[in-house]
């Protein structure tokens, strides 16, 4: 019969708790360094994706401001076109003939791009009333 030498311990019955352990500790000590490996691998990419996430967020932030503040420019843009053709059909329908009147529009028309969105409403609703009441 051949005897081929191995690396394994030969088994010591009378104490095999120990060898047990042993044996776990001899396993664990080569199996260990793969794991850790595998576990550095995974936290690199946790926190590049990390990254990543955080820096998608501040680039979807900035294009949620810059949406916002497009629309409300969009928005004003609308209500000084409305207010403006008011002062078309005003001027059509000869309700400009008041000097006193003619001269608030020219004013109005002089400061349109100052005003804000508030002022505007209130000038675009007080032109509507005038054209429906002479309409």
């Amino acid at each position: 019969m051949k005897i081929i030498n191995t690396g394994i311990k030969d088994i010591n019955i009378n104490n095999i708790d120990e060898t047990k352990i042993e044996f776990a500790d001899n396993i664990i000590s080569k199996i260990k360094p793969l794991i850790d490996s595998a576990i550095h691998n995974i936290a690199d990419e946790v926190t590049t994706y990390d990254r990543k996430l955080k820096f998608k967020d501040n680039e979807i932030v900035t294009k949620k401001n810059k949406l916002k503040k497009d629309s409300e420019q969009l928005k004003r843009q609308e209500k000084i076109s409305q207010l403006l053709e008011n002062i078309s059909k005003m001027i059509d329908l000869g309700i400009m003939k008041n000097t006193s009147f003619k001269n608030e529009v020219l004013i109005l028309l002089k400061i349109i791009p100052k005003l804000d969105i508030s002022k505007i409403e209130k000038h675009l609703n007080k032109t509507t009333n005038i054209v429906k009441k002479h309409a």
